[in-house]
């Protein structure tokens, strides 16, 4: 028996925004232009979506419809189908369902190309028909199993390999089948990508929509928030003044940051990397005069891919090669995990330092700055954000993969292959990073000041406060503070047409200049 919540909402802000949204009219296209919409978002995504899934049916004139990946039965599909027809989604006008199966009835072929597979990197760069999954197959894998590499022996590879083979095919049938005129994802990794993939191959446009920002993805721009690599170009287009001004508001804001505040300009932190540790221990490296290196670790089972392909398929990949080159190396070698590093990451580091002696671990209590202060001599990451904070400080910062954030600039260090990277890092003490201050300011306006932290509320600290803190951004939480406080959001008809503006553009990202009234 379905449980009476799958079919009523029993959230009473779900139930008011579903009321609210119940008033609108929707207008109907021929039956079979679809606008393919992933279901089963979170509630600020939805909130998002409200608003730029209208615009974007008028503007392509396409009917919307949901798509579901279920791994299931029969009942299972009838449940989905149940909660997308009384889900708050229903109610932005979206009247067709697909329910996309991760079973089919014969996954020879999907077995056969499995075991080709013989290394991490083949799964990272495998295709069907010329259109890459691997790598949603691995970052789905390393989420979904807590694990930090793929293991090609393990039976959970296996199976989440050949769910997602079964996916890509009901995909594929789906587009065969019916005029996709856009599509619509949670991400732009996992498996929830796998749509998106078949959409760049046909040239069809994707968007990924949240509360915070809209992005419009396609083959040459494959993922969401790397708008980064245009940051130089648009900041050359304002003007002097504004200029000025971004660079010394982008001043302040890293003094807070390097201060020791909480979350600036970024919400999702829960602790601060620089603030100093509260047991009064005072760091010290060995007092010769060889070179000192801080890896900053990595979340092992976040996407390794989130901006692409790095120069190593995971982050553990890349700390193993980092504890072969420490073996090579007379350096000093100290890792730090990040003060909001899971309890599940402990493990993985303990054997790390048992496998590769030469590594070191700093108590992630003690701060940047207490690093820093102690004499570090370069820092090395993936993509973190160290690659810009730490040349704020004055440390050179190595990255091991070009879809870094900060790639557009030189003050961190990208090398053009892992070849390059390697042989750098066998010769640190020759490396010379010149550090320009100035860009980095520019770069820091232009990623955290320039464009609206969400594009739906003027303040996006104040609507974080309303909501509940960060955490509560996804829950319906977001319903309810979006229909009382009418005063911190933009008008929808504003939003609309800033999202209209954004349509009829090129551009990657929906941005400031999209708004008239900014």
């Amino acid at each position: 028996m379905l449980r009476v919540n799958l079919f009523f909402s029993s959230n009473k802000n779900s139930r008011k925004f579903k009321k609210y949204l119940g008033s609108r009219n929707h207008k109907k296209y021929p039956a079979d232009s679809i606008i393919l919409v992933e279901s089963d978002q979170s509630s600020g995504n939805v909130l998002g979506l409200s608003i730029f899934l209208p615009v974007l049916s008028d503007h392509l004139e396409a009917n919307l419809a949901y798509h579901a990946m279920v791994n299931g039965g029969c009942s299972i599909r009838t449940k989905q189908r149940v909660r997308n027809f009384f889900s708050v989604n229903r109610k932005i006008g979206i009247r067709k369902s697909f329910i996309v199966d991760g079973r089919i009835n014969n996954l020879t072929a999907g077995l056969i190309q499995f075991k080709r597979i013989s290394s991490a990197r083949q799964l990272e760069s495998f295709e069907i028909d010329g259109i890459r999954i691997g790598d949603l197959v691995y970052d789905s894998y390393l989420r979904r199993t807590g694990k930090p590499s793929v293991d090609l022996i393990d039976k959970e590879l296996q199976e989440i390999f050949l769910e997602c083979y079964s996916y890509y095919l009901n995909f594929l049938e789906i587009f065969n089948n019916h005029e996709i005129k856009a599509v619509c994802v949670s991400h732009c990794v996992y498996h929830f990508a796998l749509p998106a993939r078949i959409a760049y191959a046909r040239n069809i446009p994707v968007f990924q929509v949240t509360g915070e920002s809209i992005y419009r993805m396609n083959r040459n721009k494959t993922h969401a928030y790397t708008d980064f690599v245009d940051y130089p170009s648009r900041f050359k287009l304002l003007s002097e003044d504004a200029k000025r001004e971004g660079k010394n508001l982008a001043r302040q804001r890293l003094r807070s940051r390097f201060s020791g505040e909480v979350g600036v300009d970024m919400p999702y932190s829960t602790q601060s990397a620089f603030s100093a540790n509260e047991n009064k221990i005072i760091f010290k490296f060995p007092s010769d005069s060889k070179l000192k290196i801080l890896v900053a670790t990595h979340d092992f089972f976040d996407s390794p891919h989130s901006y692409g392909d790095n120069y190593y398929p995971d982050f553990l990949v890349w700390l193993e090669k980092l504890g072969e080159l420490s073996e090579e190396t007379d350096y000093h070698w100290f890792l730090k995990t990040h003060r909001d590093s899971v309890a599940e990451d402990r493990h993985i580091i303990e054997s790390l330092l048992e496998r590769f002696p030469k590594f070191s671990l700093i108590s992630s209590d003690i701060s940047h700055l207490e690093i820093i202060d102690a004499g570090l001599d370069i820092a090395l990451t993936v993509f973190g954000t160290i690659g810009m904070e730490y040349p704020a400080l004055g440390v050179p910062v190595l990255n091991a993969s070009r879809n870094n954030p900060h790639v557009a600039y030189n003050f961190s260090f990208t090398p053009h292959d892992v070849a390059e990277y390697e042989s750098m890092i066998r010769t640190l003490p020759e490396l010379n990073i010149e550090i320009n201050i100035e860009h980095i300011y520019e770069y820091y306006f232009m990623a955290h000041l320039r464009d609206p932290q969400s594009w739906i509320y003027f303040s996006y600290d104040e609507y974080l406060s309303d909501v509940g803190g960060y955490k509560e951004s996804v829950s319906p939480k977001v319903f309810g503070v979006f229909l009382e406080n009418g005063k911190n959001r933009r008008s929808v008809s504003d939003l609309s047409l800033a999202i209209g503006n954004f349509l009829k553009s090129d551009d990657h990202r929906l941005r400031k200049e999209h708004f008239q009234n900014d």
